[in-house]
C-alpha cells in the first residue's frame, strides 16, 4: 500500500478513482423496502467520504497494510475467495 501512496504523491489523479459498481438485484430489492422503525433522516446522516488523497484515507490504507502485511498465502486465498463468492 505504501508504494501506492508514494506513487500518487498527492496527485489529484487518484481522486478520480471511484467505486462504480452497481448493486445486485437482490440488494436493490432490499434497498427499496420500507423502514418504518427508522425515524431519522438517514440519507444526510453519513458525511461524504473523504478524498482519496486525504490524510484520513492515507491513514486507513496504512492501517490496512499493517494488519494484512503478515497474512499467510492460505489466509489471503481464503479472504479473496470469500470476497469473490459474495459478489
Amino acid at each position: 500500500m505504501i508504494h501506492i501512496l508514494n506513487a500518487t504523491g498527492g496527485s489529484e489523479e487518484i481522486n478520480k478513482i471511484k467505486y462504480e459498481g452497481q448493486p445486485r438485484e437482490k440488494d436493490k430489492k432490499e434497498m427499496q423496502k420500507d423502514t418504518p422503525l427508522v425515524t431519522v433522516d438517514w440519507i444526510d446522516l453519513i458525511p461524504a467520504p473523504p478524498e482519496n488523497t486525504s490524510d484520513s484515507t492515507k491513514l486507513d490504507l496504512q492501517e490496512l497494510e499493517r494488519v494484512t502485511r503478515n497474512l499467510s498465502k492460505e489466509d489471503f486465498d481464503l479472504y479473496t475467495q470469500d470476497k469473490i463468492s459474495q459478489s
